[in-house]
């Protein structure tokens, strides 16, 4: 579940660096939540939702 303070401070974080899109992860019970996106397809977060650590390059961050 995306969190609306976590999507501001990341807009204004990709708005600093000129960038385009990003999430933002956290980890809770041993994998990683998405809480923040920008420009993130839904079908993306929705499969981001949650990832063991890890696995793939998210899971390795």
């Amino acid at each position: 579940m995306l969190d609306e303070s976590t999507n501001i401070w990341l807009r204004g974080l990709l708005n600093r660096h000129e960038a385009v899109a990003g999430s933002v992860h956290v980890v809770r019970d041993d994998l990683l939540h998405i809480t923040g996106a920008h420009n993130i397809p839904l079908k993306v977060q929705e499969i981001t939702a949650r990832i063991a650590l890890g696995k793939g390059m998210a899971g390795l961050a």
